[in-house]
């Protein structure tokens, strides 16, 4: 057989190969059906579908009129968006998963006049700004120096179990119309690297254009601040409720009307690997409002117990001020060497929510580490729910307790290796 007829073999049949190998160079599908290109893929998407675009690389978020979602199937699925003004149209909404977008640092660049954008475990960099009804979840938002985001204008934008890494600005939130605007923030964590600056999320009091009733409500829980952040404190301009939240009110403008509901619960600032529990506390219509505090601390109040052991420093006394409930206490080792007393002042503590101890044996009400001195005197520990009440590795002084298990399948009320007391 000749080289100039299997040379001419070949090329036939690479020619035959050709077409079908071509249609093998898809992006994006909607179920087992390829598409070349995602644009062709969202066009032919009907509501309520997935385009799931199956090779890594940068693409464009193209006009979405239907809701649907947009997945990347692959990592490294990357949306480059750095200039100013609308980044797409999505009238109807739309969902985007395991997508990375990259925003630059320009204002007012965003989703304009869109549906609700939903986001699920995506990444964005850079600056952007909420135009409407937002939902984030699993997302990590990462920039330097100005805002991640901007939640601009009325609509409800909620974030859950999402990381915000930065160093000062985190979330702004600026309204300048009448209209209401929500932010939910639940189970994220705001890490700052670099010096204390502002509160995670900077609520903008005043529109210094504008002469409207600004509506906020505002709703941080089970949230971490991370690293430098300023502390609680007040004037007339700024109002710092949190390491989380604060309310800026400058400039002044006294055409201005505020209607502003914050509240923010069960959070926590982290040093290091020292973890603190932060006081709950609440903003309405221009003035901190603090709940009954149930424990103190000389003059300062804390809504919990647990909250009034976590703020304590060596040599504290925590007094109670009335009968209270709440989780159980754990003491780590070596925080109170010249000592911390407890006076119940007559009342009762509760251990009725989360029990504590060691990892995988979490069934005390308190748990007392070596290397503490600690007393307490003059009321009532008891619970229900505590398998042992009092499990105590520390010198440990009673004075006038009671400690009461009534537990109907646990007996031990008390463990007390180093106890003086006094019942």
């Amino acid at each position: 057989m000749s080289k100039l007829f299997l040379r001419s073999l070949y090329l036939m049949l690479l020619t035959l190969c050709l077409p079908s190998m071509a249609s093998a160079e898809t992006v994006a599908k909607i179920g087992d059906t390829p598409y070349a290109t995602l644009a062709e893929a969202v066009s032919a998407a009907q509501a309520g579908e997935t385009v799931e675009i199956t090779v890594a690389g940068e693409y464009t978020v193209p006009g979405i009129s239907k809701n649907i979602t947009i997945k990347g199937g692959v990592d490294g699925v990357v949306f480059n968006h750095t200039t100013a003004g609308n980044i797409a149209s999505i009238p109807n909404g739309a969902t985007f998963e395991n997508v990375t977008f990259n925003f630059g640092n320009e204002n007012y660049h965003g989703f304009q006049h869109a549906g609700t954008i939903n986001m699920e475990g995506c990444k964005l960099n850079g600056k952007f700004f909420s135009y409407g009804n937002m939902n984030f979840t699993n997302c990590q938002f990462k920039h330097s120096g100005d805002y991640h985001m901007w939640v601009y204008g009325p609509g409800t934008v909620t974030y859950t179990n999402c990381t915000f890494t930065n160093n000062g600005k985190f979330l702004h939130l600026y309204n300048e119309s009448a209209q209401d605007v929500t932010v939910n923030v639940t189970g994220c964590t705001f890490v700052n690297t670099g010096n204390a600056n502002k509160a995670a999320i900077n609520v903008k009091a005043t529109c210094p254009e504008k002469g409207n009733i600004l509506k906020y409500s505002v709703n941080v829980e089970n949230s971490t601040a991370e690293g430098a952040f300023p502390a609680a404190s007040s004037s007339d301009a700024l109002v710092v409720l949190n390491p989380l939240v604060q309310v800026d009110k400058r400039p002044a403008n006294p055409t201005t009307t505020e209607q502003i509901s914050i509240t923010a619960e069960n959070n926590k600032v982290k040093n290091g690997t020292e973890e603190v529990a932060i006081e709950n506390v609440a903003y309405e219509e221009g003035a901190v409002v603090t709940a009954a505090g149930v424990a103190k601390i000389g003059s300062t109040e804390y809504e919990t117990l647990e909250a009034a052991f976590a703020a304590a420093t060596d040599g504290a006394t925590i007094t109670l001020l009335a009968d209270c409930a709440g989780n159980g206490i754990k003491v780590p080792q070596g925080k109170y060497t010249t000592g911390l007393t407890v006076d119940f002042g007559g009342f009762t503590y509760t251990v009725d929510g989360e029990t504590v101890g060691s990892t995988g044996t979490e069934t005390n009400g308190f748990q007392l580490l070596k290397g503490n001195n600690i007393t307490f005197k003059n009321g009532t520990i008891t619970s229900t729910k505590a398998k042992i009440l009092v499990q105590n590795y520390s010198n440990l002084t009673l004075e006038g307790m009671t400690l009461t298990l009534n537990n109907p399948n646990y007996a031990s009320a008390y463990t007390c290796p180093t106890t003086t007391a006094t019942l």
